[in-house]
């Protein structure tokens, strides 16, 4: 159930800011649309340099902070901003810090229902109908790179949205 909610999270927050004729989402424009500052991690600090992202919750009058690191792949480098996005979009309430294990197999609900939003928003059902039925793409690099995510994000939507990959 909490699964599940994260994906239907990340279609709503898709129907408010993203036009479905664009196959390709932009997390980075959608996070500032919801009021978050999105900024690359400092480069100069070595602890910031460990994580893939993280995520602090606005706070008074400081908005919700997303940040990433910049000198990980850019597919990386959307899906933690996602992944970060996902964080604020399904209401959790502490920063939540993310290493590149966060990603992992063993996680916390809150880092899985991350992770599954971040799919969602990423590769969109609507998406990956067009590319693979209108478009009959039926390779999966081919797919992750129309997307612009990584070929293992993209098998891994694949297979929970019911395709055999």
């Amino acid at each position: 159930m909490y699964l599940q909610s994260a994906e239907s999270i990340a279609e709503t927050v898709l129907a408010k800011h993203w036009n479905p004729s664009d196959i390709k989402v932009d997390p980075f424009a959608i996070a500032t649309a919801m009021g978050a500052r999105v900024q690359a991690l400092d480069p100069f600090n070595v602890d910031d340099m460990q994580l893939s992202g993280l995520y602090q919750p606005a706070h008074g009058l400081r908005p919700a902070h997303i940040y990433f690191n910049s000198y990980e792949a850019p597919v990386r480098q959307r899906f933690t901003v996602a992944h970060e996005l996902g964080h604020m979009a399904l209401g959790h309430a502490t920063a939540k810090r993310d290493t590149r294990g966060t990603f992992g197999i063993d996680q916390s609900p809150d880092e899985v229902a991350a992770n599954r939003f971040a799919a969602a928003l990423l590769m969109p059902a609507r998406s990956i109908d067009t590319l693979i039925v209108d478009r009959k793409i039926r390779d999966v690099a081919v797919l992750a790179k129309a997307l612009s995510v990584s070929e293992t994000a993209m098998r891994f939507r694949l297979r929970n949205l019911g395709f055999n990959v």
